[in-house]
């Protein structure tokens, strides 16, 4: 997906009037909501005349607004992070930081089932804002997991590597219990227990990956 707009209607709403700041305001956010919501429900092949339509307003209107579609579409994901990045900054700031490791994967895990039509189509655009608070995010779970071992609740050898493999198998579960929160909470009980130091079976050490064979091309 390119990120230049491509509008059905040469020149947009041109020869309208100029908005008030105040409508111009209002605007944006209107346009801003009618994507999150087209982002949760289409996923990111959404088009723009898709978006003004359902937003109510000219196609010209949301040119004006954000200035190009990855713009638009990496304000709209930025908002969709937001409030689970909020969620990981209250853990990471918390005195408890360490006893809110369930609850920070619940809430990663129901972020990602809320979100999941968003496509790997996503990978291949420009969007520094929704970046940032995906670094954040990384940031502050990896406090939280480390004050959970700082307080005995997480045992010592686990790395974020095995985190990061441990988080893919919650969003496979989100996956996977789709109208079942219950489920999910049963899940993660047994991740979590699974982190306790008490009496843990030594792990493996993490060797290097072995050399993988030169491959032949199709040519005899």
């Amino acid at each position: 997906m390119d990120g230049a707009f491509h509008l059905s209607t040469p020149g947009g709403d041109a020869g309208a009037p100029a908005p008030s700041r105040a409508d111009a305001v209002r605007n944006r956010a209107r346009v801003l909501s009618t994507t999150i919501d087209m982002l949760r429900s289409k996923g990111a092949d959404v088009s723009v005349d898709e978006i003004a339509r359902a937003a109510g307003v000219g196609a010209g209107t949301v040119v004006r607004s954000f200035g190009g579609k990855q713009k638009l579409i990496d304000c709209a994901v930025a908002e969709l992070l937001r409030p689970v990045v909020e969620q990981s900054r209250a853990a990471a700031q918390s005195p408890q930081a360490g006893q809110m490791l369930g609850q920070l994967l619940l809430d990663l895990a129901l972020f990602h089932r809320e979100s999941r039509v968003l496509n790997a189509k996503l990978t291949s655009m420009s969007m520094p804002n929704a970046e940032r608070l995906q670094e954040e995010l990384l940031a502050n779970f990896t406090h939280v997991v480390q004050s959970a071992q700082r307080a005995g609740v997480v045992r010592p050898d686990i790395t974020m590597a095995d985190v990061t493999l441990l988080l893919a198998g919650v969003e496979r579960a989100a996956d996977e219990t789709l109208g079942s929160v219950d489920q999910l909470r049963r899940y993660i009980t047994i991740v979590t227990d699974g982190l306790r130091p008490a009496h843990p079976t030594e792990l493996p050490p993490v060797g290097r990956r072995s050399p993988r064979s030169k491959q032949r091309g199709c040519a005899p």
